[in-house]
């Protein structure tokens, strides 16, 4: 799985940049498509683009996902990188279990 990871108004660290590789690289052990080279993950980091959030330290993060067959994506605001990025994984866990639940049933 490859994951690129791009940053928007925002710097981020090189903290920040192991613990977004490593919490999504955890997302193979849900699926092996998701270990798949082909498999793709997307990540933006930006500052929250809605103006209610836009006056709050706040940190949007969208993951576009490309799997063998399903691509898909996530959006998560949070007070934090590290928040968001929990976000994103628990949100993108339960999309590929679904994912992995519709390819063996066919």
């Amino acid at each position: 799985m490859q994951i690129v990871i791009r940053s928007k108004d925002v710097v981020l660290s090189d903290r920040d940049h192991g613990y977004i590789e490593r919490k999504l690289g955890n997302l193979k052990k849900f699926s092996g498509k998701v270990s798949d080279e082909s498999s793709i993950v997307h990540v933006d980091v930006e500052r929250p683009v809605d103006p209610a959030l836009r006056g709050k330290n706040g940190i949007g993060i969208r993951a576009q996902i490309h799997l063998p067959a399903d691509s898909f994506y996530v959006d998560v605001t949070g007070a934090t990188v590290t928040e968001a990025v929990d976000g994103i994984f628990e949100k993108a866990q339960r999309h590929i279990e679904k994912y992995k639940a519709k390819t063996i049933r066919h």
